[in-house]
Formats: structure tokens, C-alpha cells, sequence
């Protein structure tokens, strides 16, 4: 979310946005829980380094706003973790800020290591590496036999074409392109063609339906004039070519 609304306010307007905001709702809450402000002025009663944590978390919500949109929010809560974890074993190993030294085992040190390994890996793939995409010529679908029931690709003009087929494999719907224009052709069970609309060169639409020995049985569309009726050559069981 901070990443995104620095790509539209600026990442310091971001940060300044978060920061006033946080600050308002931790004044309601302090007066909910305590009705007064006298925890403000407890804190400066302290060593100065206790009063560095709104530092860090300024630090940490720049750096999710600032590299959130660029090495993606999976790399940069991972280096953001493995960066505290590195903080914090570092404290515990030397008791900084007066904690108890806690020894650094193997395992405190292989957990770090591999946090930052993994946020390393994930580094680069943000938004400036673009959406993934796969180029394919042809994608086919088949059933447990092994044959296609669903084809879908590029011819060898670039034309789209998508093609289903029945059981047997005989095809039964074919749509894509003849000439440029688009084309549908419906067969039957044994695969023969029965129905095509689509255009002619000129650009006309067209709908005929053959018989079962290829004849063509009906024609509806232009003659060569681009006159819209079916033309005096259009007879039934006239071989269409």
C-alpha cells in the first residue's frame, strides 16, 4: 500500500502522510487508555537511545515505501526481516542498550542467512520487470486417448484460429480466418463440412451449406456486384469452388 501511494503522492509525502497519520491515531489511543499526556513527557525522562524506535520504524516505513514498488513487497519484507533479525542477534550477542547478552548459535545465524538469501532471490522481480508472458504457436487440448478436442493458435498469415473436434477426432467447429476475414465452418460427425459463413475476396458476407457428398445444397449473399441476394448460379447441388 506505501509503495503504491508514493507512485502517487512522492515517497516523501508518502512517508509524511503515514507518519501524521500514525501520530494521530497513537494521541486518540494514549487518551482512550490514559486520559492525559504525561507519557510524553515521562519519555524524556530516559536515556535518549529508548527514544530512537520512532526513528527506526521512520527508517522502516521509507524503505517499504521507497523499495516496495521496486524490488517488489516479498524482497522487501524479507531484507527488512532479515535486517532486524541481524540487528537484534547482534544486540543479544553483545548486550547492547543494556539487554542481556544472549550467545549466537549456528542456528540463529543459518535462520538470518537464509532470510536474507531469500529476499535476495526475490530482488528484481517488482513491477520494472514487467508482467511475465508466454509466447506459444499453437496451444492443444486432449483427452485421456490422446486426441486433440480443442486447438487453439496462428496460422501461417498470423491469423487466430480456434478449432474443436469430437470424440473420434473428426473436427466439428472451426472459427479463424479466410483472406483476413473472419470464417466459421461447422462439420459433421465424419468430419465433412456442412456449413460455412464467412466473405468472399471482395469483402461480402456469405452463408452456404453443403450436402453430404460436398454439393453445395444453399447460398445466401453477393454476386459479384455486391447486388445482396443469392445469386442465379446458386442452385441446389451446384459444386461450389
Amino acid at each position: 500500500m506505501m509503495s503504491q501511494l508514493g507512485d502517487r503522492i512522492s515517497i516523501v509525502g508518502a512517508v509524511a502522510f503515514a507518519t501524521l497519520f500514525t501520530a494521530v491515531v497513537s494521541v486518540v489511543l494514549l487518551l482512550v487508555f490514559r486520559q492525559s499526556f504525561v507519557a510524553y513527557r515521562d519519555a524524556f525522562n530516559h536515556p535518549w537511545w529508548m527514544l530512537m524506535g520512532g526513528l527506526l520504524g521512520l527508517l522502516i516505513v521509507f524503505t517499504i515505501t521507497y523499495a516496495g514498488g521496486r524490488l517488489g513487497v516479498a524482497a522487501t519484507v524479507g531484507i527488512l526481516i532479515a535486517g532486524q533479525l541481524l540487528m537484534g542477534a547482534a544486540i543479544d550477542r553483545f548486550g547492547l542498550f543494556g539487554s542481556t547478552k544472549i550467545p549466537l548459535h549456528w542456528p540463529r545465524v543459518l535462520g538470518i542467512a537464509l532470510l536474507g538469501a531469500g529476499g535476495a532471490a526475490l530482488d528484481g522481480q517488482g513491477k520494472e520487470a514487467g508482467p511475465a508472458t508466454l509466447e506459444v504457436r499453437e496451444l492443444r487440448v486432449v483427452d485421456a486417448e490422446g486426441r486433440a478436442v480443442f486447438v487453439a493458435g496462428t496460422d501461417a498469415d498470423g491469423n487466430g484460429y480456434v478449432e474443436l473436434s469430437n470424440a473420434s477426432g473428426a473436427p466439428v467447429i472451426f472459427l479463424g480466418a479466410a483472406g483476413g476475414s473472419g470464417a466459421l465452418d461447422l462439420f459433421n460427425k465424419d468430419g465433412q463440412r456442412v456449413v460455412f459463413a464467412g466473405a468472399n475476396e471482395q469483402g461480402d458476407g456469405g452463408v452456404r451449406t453443403e450436402n453430404r457428398d460436398g454439393t453445395r445444397a444453399f447460398y445466401l449473399g453477393d454476386d459479384v456486384r455486391g447486388n445482396g441476394r443469392v445469386p442465379a448460379t446458386s442452385k441446389p447441388g451446384a459444386r461450389l469452388h
